[in-house]
């Protein structure tokens, strides 16, 4: 094994750390678009359960009133 092979595998194990981070940044990246492009705080559970749930309350008080 010479040196060379040794910078290739470090150079492996960077560009895989450096591909991690950029998959976390997209997926936020997504989260953050999704926000705007709704215009909700809370589009999931997983954002605020207890805020999810006043929200589809009220949505569900909001469509009881329409219909009536």
């Amino acid at each position: 094994m010479s040196i060379g092979d040794l910078s290739r595998i470090n150079t492996n194990v960077q560009s895989m750390k450096a591909l991690g981070q950029l998959n976390k940044t997209n997926s936020e990246l997504g989260i953050r678009q999704l926000r705007l492009a709704t215009g909700s705080r809370l589009n999931r559970a997983e954002d605020d359960s207890a805020g999810y749930s006043i929200a589809n309350k009220l949505k569900a008080k909001t469509r009881g009133q329409a219909q009536a």
